[in-house]
């Protein structure tokens, strides 16, 4: 046994020896195999790096989960969040339960004014992000914009997403009195500008307004949700776009007024800034069985298993004020028991 050994090794390396003194007496050969080889050495390390970062995912970029890599699984979930993204960590974080008991009456002396929400977009496309659907708008002239009631500026809409679990009794990120909802649709805006005043300062404003909506379970489709639900096949695995008929804004983001909760929060996945303000709409609109069955069978990250939650718990509300918005143009201002303002004069009449 030990022979053979000895005389394969020996034949290998007199035949190595040769084939490197025949490279030697070639300079082009010595060049194609030196050219090749590297090739290999590069693409081995290339793909090593692919497959470790695959094994062992770290916070970085990815193309299909955005800029940050999170989960809403046991690793890279939720409760993990505050350990990966300083953000988390804030005293001011979303979502929240909203205990209807404890919410302050601000009696606005304007409605909320939606603009160009019932224009129709020249394109509408939807993304499955890996966690999430995402649905953006492009238009010629004019983007809705939402102003009026209590804001100080004009916020522009920039795209929404959905929120949903796999439980019926689930999915919603926020809570009115413990009760959550099958799904929430969040719809991020953008302000027109950049500087924030002394009022929408107050947990430190980046600028950015999120107006939450709710989804109970009906009998029936909802025929305005169907420009999405009857897509979602189209973008099935994650990292996919796909073009959908255009619809107005409207049909999604029902164009409430007044009778609406606000309150200054974060952003409810990461990076978690704070800074957020929230408009939460509580009356839910519907949606059906086999339209939420259609978000269920979206794959997640992984392109193996479908995304079955991407909700974040509610957070501790740590002693902020929760506005119950309610027009009133004669008289904006009550009792100190039931005024949103004057229950925080101390803090510059907190506005959201």
């Amino acid at each position: 046994m030990g022979y053979t050994l000895c005389m394969c090794m020996h034949m290998l390396y007199s035949s190595a020896k040769d084939f490197a003194n025949y490279l030697l007496g070639s300079p082009f050969l010595l060049f194609i195999f030196t050219f090749v080889f590297s090739l290999m050495l590069v693409a081995n390390f290339y793909y090593s790096k692919e497959f470790w970062q695959s094994c062992f995912p770290r916070g970085g970029s990815s193309a299909i989960t955005g800029v940050f890599k999170f989960d809403y699984g046991l690793q890279y979930g939720p409760h993990n969040w505050k350990d990966m993204f300083p953000g988390a960590t804030g005293s001011y974080q979303s979502p929240i339960n909203i205990r209807t008991s404890d919410t302050s009456l601000l009696k606005i002396s304007e409605r909320l004014v939606w603009n160009h929400y019932e224009d129709l977009p020249l394109k509408t496309v939807i993304e499955n992000n890996g966690k999430t659907v995402v649905l953006r708008t492009n238009y010629e002239f004019n983007k809705p914009t939402i102003a009026g009631a209590d804001l100080l500026q004009s916020y522009i809409f920039d795209s929404a997403r959905f929120r949903w679990s796999f439980l019926d009794g689930e999915g919603s990120e926020h809570a009115i009195d413990n009760m959550k909802f099958p799904m929430e649709l969040q719809a991020t805006h953008i302000s027109r500008s950049s500087q924030s005043d002394m009022c929408s300062n107050m947990f430190g404003d980046i600028g950015i307004l999120v107006i939450s909506y709710f989804f109970s379970i009906t009998k029936y489709d909802n025929p305005y949700l169907d420009p999405i639900t009857s897509n979602l096949h189209l973008i099935r695995h994650p990292g996919c776009k796909a073009d959908i008929p255009p619809f107005p804004l409207s049909w999604l983001c029902y164009p409430f007024k007044t009778g609406f909760y606000s309150y200054g929060g974060s952003l409810s996945e990461p990076p978690c800034t704070e800074g957020v303000t929230w408009f939460v709409h509580p009356e839910p609109m519907a949606i059906s069985i086999k339209q939420i069955i259609e978000f269920r069978s979206l794959l997640g990250s992984d392109n193996t298993s479908r995304i079955m939650r991407n909700f974040r718990p509610v957070q501790n509300v740590n002693g902020r004020v929760i506005c119950y918005n309610r027009y009133d143009p004669l008289n904006c201002s009550s009792s100190p028991n039931d005024n949103c303002e004057e229950e925080n004069d101390d803090e510059e009449d907190q506005c959201f």
